[in-house]
């Protein structure tokens, strides 16, 4: 299985690169090209993320929770828009450390997601949170061949 990783510079060269393109043949995809990259918190850098495409139906945010537990994310849906948040309530103290280069900070990041993507499981694993987006084409949106009469 091929896997691509997307990171923000990649969505950056894609924007520059493919949107005089979509507009000329889209209606309404400067919007959307906008909508998507604002989504995204304009590449907020904390905490880092990857959204790879798994498959033409699968995708994977993959989100670096270092210092994070299940207990301290929360992974909401709320119709077309998917926020994940963190809060760690009970953060150590901060004195006795020589030097802290994990950040623990509390964050919100909102994507927004097409019409035709559901979210799947979320998983936490080793410090990284992996959210799976699946694409589910309605039926009334599916190919279909018109009989001639």
């Amino acid at each position: 299985m091929n896997r691509t990783t997307i990171t923000p510079t990649h969505i950056e060269q894609l924007f520059a690169g493919a949107r005089k393109e979509l507009e000329r043949s889209f209606i309404g995809a400067d919007r959307m090209l906008d909508g998507f990259r604002n989504s995204l918190g304009a590449f907020d850098s904390y905490p880092p993320y990857n959204i790879e495409k798994i498959d033409d139906n699968k995708y994977r945010i993959s989100i670096a929770l270092a210092g994070f537990g299940k207990k301290d994310i929360t992974v909401t849906k709320e119709g077309h828009w998917l926020l994940i948040s963190g809060e760690i309530k009970n953060k150590a103290e901060t004195a006795g450390f020589f030097y802290q280069g994990i950040a623990t900070r509390d964050f919100t990041r909102k994507v927004q997601l097409a019409t035709d993507l559901t979210v799947g499981e979320a998983t936490m694993e080793n410090g990284m949170l992996h959210i799976e987006l699946l694409r589910e084409i309605p039926e009334e949106l599916k190919p279909k061949t018109i009989k001639i009469k």
